[in-house]
């Protein structure tokens, strides 16, 4: 009964916004277009409409779904469908009959209304009791554990959970009152008629081939059934489904949850290091000649250091030391005064005069900008690395090199060269674990504060 309202449900909305594009298509035509024109894009509308819709899983059940993942699906059909019909209207008559400004005002945005006040509509009817989908959990232990209490915590997505069924040899249960029998027993339950959705939690003991039974089951009666593995359970990880031709393959990806304000925190390095090279050009200059009055040598420093990925890149700094500091680097080795494979010196014999109060106040970090401004660098993240560092680093620590380096993080506004390489690379984690806009907004004002006291070495 459910798969019957769940396939007439879609079939509506996909007429009902069907009928809105085309509906705009013709108030939004081009009066200066012909009739054969204007006929052959408005015939196009609905067929691009369809097959792109399609293609994108638009009238999928979206019940567990974002809004945003909805609102990317309905805006790829809305863009295709004008990019494929203005296409074919310049290719088969020379022109659009058809307003793409006017289409978008018409057509998209009643569509998203639309497409809103439904959502909106059946959550709330999922948080009375209606509109629920009864599931059956397959498996046990943490990952089953996870799946009902989140079912039961979101009432609006509509999820019931009627019972659970083990795997052979399995002890560990959900409730005891719920239980179903083993997969031996599937067949039954499914056959009752109360089962719309069948959720799988195989624990790392459960071999392919039973699940592969339970798939088959389920493909047999027609009922929608959902994988979820506790080894997909990983820390900021987020699993994708892609295809090999027709062979399908789960992709384990780092987060990219926070896609808009990655997108910003990226418009926000660019036009940051612009304004700030830009003001902090007079500064700039004088430092440049204060290096040139000091000793000989060139101005700047370039080092390779690695960036996003495990790339390395160039990176810029004021030259503080003298010309020859890799050279005698050797000769100091055994005094480093830093744990782990970093190396430094409080009293560093080869930095020079000018080279200390720059470090002090950390404005040869400045020539850096230049990197954030190439997309090498941001504003905030962890420091960039050296290769010999990152060859030595521990497997955990590669972590810090996922992301682009930056020109301040919490290491600098907590501790700086105060604390151990350990807890240097635990508080770099520490802000990959809970970065946000507002994390990096706050290690700005507090890097600001740090620069001013001076506490670099």
């Amino acid at each position: 009964m459910l798969q019957s309202h769940h396939r007439l449900f879609h079939r509506t909305n996909l007429t009902t916004e069907t009928g809105i594009a085309l509906a705009a298509a013709v108030l939004c035509h081009v009066p200066t277009a012909t009739n054969a024109a204007l006929i052959t894009q408005l015939v196009a509308v609905p067929v691009a409409w369809f097959g792109i819709a399609t293609r994108c899983g638009l009238y999928r059940s979206h019940r567990t779904s974002t809004l945003l993942k909805e609102i990317e699906l309905l805006g790829a059909t809305v863009l295709g469908t004008i990019a494929l019909v203005m296409l074919l209207g310049h290719v088969a008559w020379g022109s659009a009959a058809i307003d793409p400004a006017g289409w978008l005002l018409w057509g998209a945005l009643p569509i998203v209304a639309l497409r809103m006040a439904v959502r909106l509509t059946l959550r709330e009817l999922r948080k009375r009791g209606r509109n629920f989908r009864r599931a059956i959990v397959v498996g046990g232990g943490a990952g089953a554990d996870g799946v009902v209490s989140e079912a039961r915590a979101r009432r609006h997505l509509g999820i019931q959970v009627e019972g659970w069924v083990s795997f052979r040899g399995q002890r560990e249960s959900i409730s005891r009152a719920d239980f179903r029998g083993s997969v031996d027993e599937l067949q039954d339950v499914l056959a009752s008629g109360t089962v719309d959705v069948v959720i799988v939690c195989p624990p790392p003991s459960v071999t392919t081939a039973e699940i592969a039974q339970v798939l088959e089951l389920c493909r047999a009666a027609g009922i929608r059934c959902q994988i979820a593995p506790d080894f997909l359970r990983v820390a900021n990880t987020r699993p994708d489904l892609e295809w090999y031709g027709a062979v399908p393959a789960l992709s384990s990806v780092p987060t990219r949850s926070h896609t808009v304000q990655l997108a910003v925190k990226s418009a926000l390095d660019m036009v940051g290091a612009a304004i700030l090279l830009t003001l902090l050009a007079p500064v700039m200059a004088c430092i440049a000649i204060a290096i040139k009055l000091d000793t000989r040598g060139p101005v700047f420093f370039r080092q390779s250091r690695v960036g996003r990925g495990g790339a390395t890149f160039g990176c810029w700094k004021f030259r503080t030391m003298c010309i020859d500091a890799e050279a005698k680097r050797a000769e100091l080795d055994g005094q480093n005064e830093q744990d782990g494979p970093v190396f430094k010196i409080k009293h560093d014999p080869r930095i020079t005069r000018v080279g200390a109060f720059l470090r002090k106040y950390s404005l040869d970090e400045l020539p850096q900008l230049f990197n954030v401004l190439r997309g090498e660098m941001s504003l905030v993240g962890p420091r960039p690395p050296i290769p010999a560092e990152v060859d030595n680093y521990e497997w955990w620590q590669r972590r810090r090199v996922s992301v682009r380096p930056g020109l301040t993080c919490i290491w600098q506004v907590q501790g700086r060269n105060q604390v151990s390489f350990q807890e240097w690379m635990e508080m770099d984690l520490e802000y990959l674990e809970n970065w946000s806009l507002w994390l990096d907004f706050k290690i700005l004002c507090g890097t600001a504060g740090t620069v001013l006291r001076g506490t670099g070495v």
